[in-house]
């Protein structure tokens, strides 16, 4: 009340209840999606916080490494980890299952006169001790503005609650792409790029 009596001088005391009320309250969902800003290339394409896809449990059910994890419980929106105006485009989605996590890549090749082959993304979880890496799914060709996706599974332990930091690391082999009479020709010889 004394800064509000500094701010604005009056003989008459402060009383709370002359203060009109708001009556129209914004909901929280709207609330957050005004005041988000922009973080970068790792901020979420969309709203992180996301619930199970019926088409990622689909996907994820139907690739045998990952089939007996069971229930699909969340999966996060997509957070960039390339920047826009890099040669390959990646995103990461987060699958939380009861006892697995599995980091699902996105990967687009940007490059017309590239062809990407054995596209992995190794994951350094030396500052995730708890999880265990248990399966990998490798994409085996990625062509020109082509999206794919490769695959990597932790175990996660159990009646723990466990945190950690993945390091992400794209590996893959490139083959330069001539176009000749409208039909796309590969080079015959090959040499690894590592991200």
């Amino acid at each position: 009340e004394t800064s509000l009596q500094n701010y604005e001088p009056s003989d008459v005391p402060f009383d709370i209840s002359s203060v009109p009320k708001e009556t129209k309250s914004q909901p929280l969902a709207e609330k957050k999606s005004t005041g988000k800003k922009s973080a970068g290339p790792a901020s979420a394409v969309s709203d992180p916080v996301s619930t199970v896809d019926a088409s990622y449990e689909k996907l994820l059910s139907s690739i045998p490494e990952f089939a007996d994890f069971g229930k699909l419980f969340k999966s996060s929106a997509p957070v960039e980890l390339t920047e826009a105006e890099t040669e390959y485009s990646v995103n990461v989605v987060k699958h939380i299952f009861d006892g697995h996590v599995v980091l699902q890549y996105n990967c687009t090749n940007t490059i017309p006169e590239q062809l990407l082959e054995q596209v992995i993304v190794f994951v350094d979880a030396s500052e995730a001790d708890e999880f265990l890496e248990v399966a990998s799914k490798p994409l085996e060709s990625l062509p020109y503005d082509s999206p794919g996706q490769t695959f990597v599974a932790f175990e996660k332990p159990e009646g723990v609650i466990a945190t950690g930091k993945f390091s992400n690391i794209p590996k893959f082999i490139v083959k330069e792409v001539y176009i000749l009479f409208a039909a796309p020709h590969y080079l015959i010889y090959f040499y690894v790029h590592f991200v």
